[in-house]
């Protein structure tokens, strides 16, 4: 009986390794780097439209790192900080304003007009109206736009911009670190490695 309960432990603990090695000897999942780059205020231009029912909307160049252009991206946003109100009671707004993000399909002459923006390329983002609010918007698509047609870096549009425009956007400089005016971040899996 001894016998045969060392035999079967023998065979469990030989189970046991051969499940290990196969689950060490695995592949295991990339884990993803994260860059992340100040924006200057030279880099992040207001603009004061004449036409006032726009409101100022502001120009940001972005400039994805090597790393980036040859890795994987899985994520991007743009963060600041800005005072947000609105043209509407804000309880009717919900106490929410709606920011546009919008890529760039040329070179502006002058002011921004809707045909200087890459069709169907717009990220919203719902913004609490409010003094000194952070500011944090997805652009992934925007930053594969750019990696993919490297061509058309004219730089994406970000504020109230299309329907009614009842947002205003006053970025603040100075609240980020280094005195940055916004900061974005890249995430993204590295190039793999030849061994």
């Amino acid at each position: 009986m001894k016998a045969i309960q060392n035999r079967y432990a023998v065979q469990f603990a030989l189970c046991c390794a051969a499940v290990g090695a196969l689950l060490f000897a695995a592949p295991t999942p990339s884990h993803a780097d994260e860059i992340v780059q100040n924006v200057a205020a030279a880099a992040f231009e207001k603009k004061s439209p004449a036409d006032t029912t726009l409101g100022d909307y502001y120009i940001l160049q972005i400039a994805p790192p090597a790393q980036v252009l040859t890795g994987v991206l899985i994520d991007a946003y743009v963060e600041f900080d800005a005072d947000v109100s609105t043209t509407l009671d804000a309880t009717f707004a919900a106490g929410l304003a709606t920011l546009e993000v919008f890529v760039l399909a040329s070179v502006p002459s002058g002011e921004v007009r809707s045909s200087d923006l890459a069709p169907n390329l717009v990220m919203r983002q719902h913004v609490p109206i409010g003094a000194n609010r952070r500011v944090r918007v997805r652009i992934t698509d925007a930053v594969l736009h750019t990696i993919k047609n490297p061509e058309h870096q004219f730089g994406l549009v970000i504020g109230s911009l299309s329907g009614k425009r009842y947002g205003h956007f006053g970025l603040k400089t100075g609240k980020l670190s280094g005195g940055a005016r916004a900061r974005v971040t890249y995430v993204f899996d590295p190039p793999m490695v030849a061994r």
